[in-house]
């Protein structure tokens, strides 16, 4: 085992599991309610899960769901009689362009794993 390498026990991890389940089921409510306040946060939970566990999907796949919620967002933000803040879309926009600026500067965008 190198320096960098750390032996964790097994019940250790076992106290892990409570808080990402949890977080799971809330993440999932989300998704179920369709809850476009919340997509922010469910954006973060998949880049977090998905940069612990690099094998769940590609990163292609994890950038196009991230830029389908925000896009999502932003209709939402859009479709309301009252946009509450249009610097919000703006931001959003924005995002939105550099996620597609990024998936263009990508060598690897077409290698999709099966």
């Amino acid at each position: 085992m190198n320096e960098m390498e750390v032996s964790v026990p097994l019940s250790s991890l076992a106290l892990l599991v409570p808080p990402l389940r949890l977080m799971s089921a809330v993440m999932w409510e989300v998704v179920r309610q369709r809850n476009i306040k919340h997509y922010g946060k469910l954006e973060e939970f998949v880049s977090m899960v998905t940069d612990a566990v690099p094998e769940l999907m590609s990163k292609r796949e994890g950038r196009l769901l991230s830029l389908g919620l925000r896009a999502r967002t932003t209709l939402e933000l859009l479709r309301s009689e009252h946009p509450e803040d249009l610097k919000a879309v703006e931001t959003h926009l924005n995002r939105i362009r550099s996620s597609s600026m990024e998936e263009v500067r990508d060598p690897y965008t077409f290698l999709v794993r099966s």
